[in-house]
């Protein structure tokens, strides 16, 4: 094995994750599987960009009776199969990218910490975990789907590196939040490239200027491009 970090990707099918969420309402479901799907595309894609082995844990998989017991199941499995170190996500934080793979994997392979990616409603996006600091027993008992999940994991745990936080959906009003975010970065980037060409407009439009005079001139003779000074 090449590698000791695998990223454990534990989800659902689109219809399952339509179902559980409230995206829309009922007369939207064919959109909100689409959405499922497409999330579960993006997250798929993200694994692979970061070349680390992929345990797709589907819903045909996992085993339990909740959810503690069903994540805590394929993490033991995942465990099984020889990997030092789990980056475990799911598919419905659209936030998520390449990045926080990455940042999560320097440290499971350079320290014993446990990596978490905090969600706004008190959730986690992203867990790091070595097989070292694995309890299946205390990691069943952790406060799952509840905004105290975070806190539980602070007593836990003893070493803890926060990632930033993101934006998860699990229902409309979830959905509606991230697409504000994103507005307001596109009209922040918009507002910073407006600034940037006022800032520079006057070093750059003497250039301009002189490379046109140049390029005009008689004595130029068209014999090669105009040289930038």
């Amino acid at each position: 094995m090449n590698s000791k970090t695998a990223i454990l990707l534990f989800n659902r099918s689109a219809y399952e994750e339509a179902e559980a969420k409230e995206y829309f309402s009922q007369v939207k479901e064919k959109k909100a599987i689409q959405l499922s799907r497409e999330l579960r595309n993006n997250s798929l894609k993200i694994c692979k960009q970061s070349g680390l082995p992929i345990i797709n844990f589907n819903s045909k998989l996992q085993k339990g009776a909740n959810f503690g017991k069903k994540i805590t199941h394929a993490i033991q499995a995942s465990f099984q199969e020889g990997y030092e170190n789990l980056i475990v996500i799911g598919i419905d934080s659209p936030g998520l990218n390449y990045r926080h793979i990455k940042r999560a994997w320097q440290i499971l392979e350079g320290t014993q910490s446990t990596v978490l990616g905090p969600s706004l409603d008190g959730g986690v996006y992203l867990i790091g975990i070595n097989k070292s600091n694995f309890n299946p027993q205390e990691f069943i008992e952790l406060a799952w789907q509840s905004e105290n999940l975070q806190e539980s994991w602070s007593l836990t745990q003893n070493e803890i590196v926060w990632l930033n936080a993101l934006q998860d959906l699990d229902e409309a009003a979830d959905l509606w939040a991230f697409a504000k975010s994103i507005f307001n970065t596109l009209q922040q980037f918009h507002h910073l490239v407006l600034l940037m060409l006022q800032i520079y407009q006057k070093k750059f439009l003497p250039l301009k200027i002189k490379v046109r005079k140049q390029t005009l001139s008689p004595s130029f003779g068209f014999r090669a491009p105009p040289s930038l000074f």
